[in-house]
């Protein structure tokens, strides 16, 4: 060093740069998954309050909705216009993670009944799946 001046050199700060672009190379690929799994447990929660509005209507009405659009469950979730998928991301799905780019959740009806669908997907698509449990084993 020159002049009795203290620091750190330039391979010094090169290679701590270089340490700190490795830790982050590491671990952008973790945060994506973790954020690709919470956007999938909320999608799950979405889709089972809508299924349970869905079972309140038909309790009170008698019947199922009309349609494949969840505006018809309006008196039963409050704010029912701000529940909205988070189209265009990651999701985890059937234990893949996949980019869905429906803009809204739908109803599907069949076998006299009706569910809450994203996708083509119910709520059991978006929850995870452990090892030895009858979801992971596509029971």
């Amino acid at each position: 060093m020159l002049g009795g001046e203290r620091g750190y050199s330039l391979i010094e700060l090169m290679l701590a740069i270089t340490v700190i672009g490795l830790l982050a190379a590491v671990a952008a690929p973790k945060v994506s998954h973790v954020l690709a799994v919470s956007r999938s447990q909320k999608v799950a929660a979405d889709l089972q309050m809508l299924d349970t509005a869905v079972v309140m209507y038909e309790a009170e009405k008698g019947k199922l909705p009309a349609g494949n659009q969840i505006g018809v469950l309006k008196d039963y979730v409050e704010r029912i216009e701000s529940v909205k998928p988070p189209a265009g991301s990651a999701v985890i799905v059937n234990g893949q993670e996949t980019t869905l780019s429906d803009a809204q959740y739908t109803l599907t009806s069949g076998n006299g009944s009706a569910r809450a669908t994203w996708g083509g997907n119910t709520a059991e698509a978006f929850l995870p799946t452990r090892a030895g449990t009858a979801a992971a084993a596509g029971n």
